[in-house]
């Protein structure tokens, strides 16, 4: 019953936070600087995805994330 109530009053909340404006998660860091050049190089067989990586500090993982948005953003697969 109690555990119900909880539930109640935060969805409420988050309605109320929701009608206002407020935005939920993470915020979004973006292309590091120089992304689209690097992407372009690799993309064309100039530089490999380690170079690309460390030139832009970031990980694999990350480089992959950036590469799948970014080829979402320009409407490729």
């Amino acid at each position: 019953e109690e555990r119900r109530t909880i539930r109640q009053r935060q969805k409420e909340g988050i309605d109320a936070a929701i009608a206002k404006g407020v935005k939920f998660g993470r915020r979004d860091k973006g292309f590091p600087e120089g992304w689209e050049l690097c992407y372009l190089r690799y993309k064309t067989g100039e530089v490999k995805r380690s170079y690309v990586m460390k030139q832009l500090g970031i990980g694999p993982n990350r480089f992959d994330y950036l590469k799948r948005k970014y080829e979402l953003s320009r409407g490729k697969s």
